[in-house]
């Protein structure tokens, strides 16, 4: 995956001058040197999600945890209000099956299924404006287009409508027993009626099938959840997520969280809150978005290392041409060399061949005086 230039999305959506412009035109030079920081010195990669969890998603997420892992501990900044319980169940398990320490990051919103993934965590890191949601499940309304209702909903219902029939009964009992003087038999008999006549109406509209439907729901995100966890909730905090608060949409700030839920719960390093100020436009507009911003920041140390191996290269090429140029140099001269050498040879030949005619001169002319 290329890594996002983000130097441009924040100049184009969040810059108002040209001074701001140039300071975010460094964008991606801050995140190179982030990525050094995190995964070279600290030993650690980042992760930034933020967006619905659904498909294609969560198999888009494991591909980028295989090809970008350098390290044995990663950060997961996650931002999300939610989605599919199935796929942050694979995603959690992603993170769980590549690294061996996990620390959730989370610094805006991290509602529902969000809060499901999170608990695939060894640590959880919030800021002062982090905060989770419960796991209670959301059914279709069936009677609402593209609205849903929590599945505690028909829960609360039977709940609230057994008090009432209770203090009905009681009530009903007491009245008839000590008003009206009747028998124990004959009140309890006529405060059963009144209760039955008061409460039928109300219980017939409870839809048994759409009863397990829920619990079959609440299920499934309760053995997700329970697969998930690793030591970082604390006791009966499973149980508590997804059936003790009154609404979907109920806070779970850091205090919350660390009081009640999570073991260990921690606050950013100056890195973080760094790296939160640099991304947190584009993170918090993505957070809805079903096709979620997905970022590993190892991508931009390996931009770094891929054009530092391009100089490298440009270097030893370089210096291996300087290599054959003084090879052809050397070779150049020693062919001079023969050349010369095969020039002083001749000469010497000449010189050998001349003394020896004028050696046969002289014979011959000694030959004609005799």
């Amino acid at each position: 995956m290329e890594p996002i230039d983000f130097s441009v999305t924040l100049s184009d959506k969040h810059c108002d001058d040209g001074a701001e412009q140039s300071q975010q035109i460094s964008t991606n030079d801050y995140l190179k040197r982030l990525a050094e920081y995190f995964s070279v010195e600290q030993k650690i990669d980042l992760v930034i999600y933020s967006g619905n969890i659904g498909s294609p998603a969560d198999n888009d997420f494991r591909n980028v945890l295989s090809k970008s892992k350098k390290n044995e501990k990663v950060i997961l900044w996650l931002s999300t209000y939610g989605g599919v319980p199935d796929s942050a169940y694979r995603m959690g398990r992603a993170l769980q099956s590549h690294y061996n320490h996990i620390t959730v990051y989370v610094d805006r919103y991290c509602k529902s299924s969000g809060t499901l993934l999170a608990l695939a965590a060894d640590e959880i890191c919030m800021s002062e404006s982090g905060e989770f949601g419960p796991l209670d499940i959301q059914l279709l309304n069936k009677e609402e287009f593209y609205e849903r209702n929590s599945g505690l909903d028909s829960f609360q219902a039977l709940s609230t409508l057994a008090e009432r029939s209770n203090e009905i009964m009681r009530s009903q009992f007491m009245d008839l027993r000590m008003g009206a003087r009747l028998s124990t038999k004959q009140a309890l008999d006529a405060a059963t009626k009144v209760t039955i006549g008061l409460l039928s109406p109300i219980y017939e509209q409870l839809e048994p099938m759409r009863l397990g439907e829920v619990h079959r729901s609440m299920q499934i995100a309760y053995e997700y959840g329970n697969r998930l966890n690793k030591g970082i909730l604390k006791q009966n905090a499973l149980s508590h997520l997804i059936a003790q608060y009154p609404s979907h949409s109920y806070v779970i700030d850091r205090i919350e969280a660390e009081d009640r839920l999570f073991s260990i719960v921690t606050e950013p390093g100056d890195a973080l809150v760094v790296l939160s100020k640099i991304l947190s436009p584009i993170v918090d507009e993505r957070i809805a978005n079903s096709a979620p911003l997905l970022v590993h920041l190892n991508d931009y140390l390996k931009e770094s290392d891929d054009k530092h191996d391009c100089v490298a290269t440009q270097e030893d090429a370089v210096n291996e041409d300087a290599v054959n140029e003084d090879a052809v140099n050397e070779d150049a001269v020693n062919e001079d060399a023969v050349n010369e050498d095969a020039v002083n040879e001749d000469a010497v030949n000449e010189d050998a061949v001349n003394e020896d005619a004028v050696n046969e001169d002289a014979v011959n002319e000694d030959a004609e005086n005799n």
